[in-house]
């Protein structure tokens, strides 16, 4: 099939479609987003959805390998300087398909020339991608700067991912005083505690006291899960499936797409008997 009939085919395919964009943001350095990020994409994946992952941490992005051990051949740099361009076909030639459905717009190799990567280019992309995708997954980092605070605009949710420590609690009050002042309504702000442990030094009723934010969901601790996926670029519910991190995953996954059960068909017998 020619460009011509490729970039037709992809731009009727989603016409009506507008997938929901969700924003990964680190209270703290190694508080788990994006391994949180790219395990819900796979896990949203696995349901049947079409999930991008996008990575916008430039400098030390890593998102791709934590879903596969296939390297990019391209990055979201390589398509911001064919911005003028920028088409359903092209984004389709630009990402890494890392499971089914699962699809990768990975961070540069090396960080040469992050500057053609504006909000302007980055606004055309993430509505190219929701036009695309059902869910469209960024992982913002930690910096904000012009084009994440794009990123952040345009995101129907943000998580705040942190560990309980002090100085994460600290950076959610900041951050969540940020998004304040940048106008976001509370609902779009999700805070979400990784690796917790019920009995820790430091509670969640601590934790909302002391930031004025409700923590939205926790995820529980498995060092040694989660490095074996990691490691092995295998996402977490796919190598332990009933490991208490993935149903973690797949509650957060179901909370963002209910499958709607049918209703039951009673047979032959049951409706001449009048039983279910």
């Amino acid at each position: 099939m020619d460009y011509v009939h490729v970039k037709e085919s992809l731009s009727t395919r989603f016409m009506d479609n507008e997938g929901e964009l969700l924003a990964f943001l680190t209270a703290k350095g190694g508080s788990g987003s994006t391994f949180l990020a790219s395990n819900l994409g796979y896990t949203l994946a696995a349901a049947g959805k079409k999930v991008l992952l996008v990575d916008l941490n430039l400098f030390f992005g890593d998102m791709a390998a934590n879903v596969t051990d296939r390297k990019p051949a391209s990055s979201i740099l390589d398509i911001a300087r064919q911005g003028d361009r920028l088409d359903a076909a092209l984004l389709q030639s630009s990402v890494l398909t890392a499971r089914e459905n699962l699809h990768v717009l990975a961070a540069p190799m090396l960080p040469y020339h992050t500057e053609v990567l504006t909000p302007a280019i980055l606004q055309k992309i993430i509505e190219l991608a929701r036009s695309q995708y059902d869910f469209v997954i960024l992982d913002v980092g930690r910096t904000l700067d012009a084009t994440t605070i794009k990123a952040l605009d345009m995101a129907d949710r943000i998580y705040l991912i942190l560990q309980l420590s002090l100085p994460a609690i600290q950076n959610v009050k900041r951050i969540a005083t940020v998004l304040e002042g940048l106008g976001y309504p509370q609902a779009k702000l999700n805070v979400v505690v990784n690796r917790y442990e019920k009995n820790g030094a430091i509670r969640l009723d601590e934790l909302e006291r002391v930031t004025q934010t409700k923590v939205a969901r926790t995820v529980p601790a498995n060092y040694e899960a989660v490095m074996a996926s990691i490691n092995q670029g295998v996402p977490l519910p796919m190598l332990f499936p009933r490991d208490a991190v993935s149903r973690a995953l797949q509650e957060w996954a179901t909370d963002l797409s209910p499958v709607t059960v049918k209703p039951r068909k009673k047979t032959w017998l049951a409706s001449l008997t009048g039983s279910l």
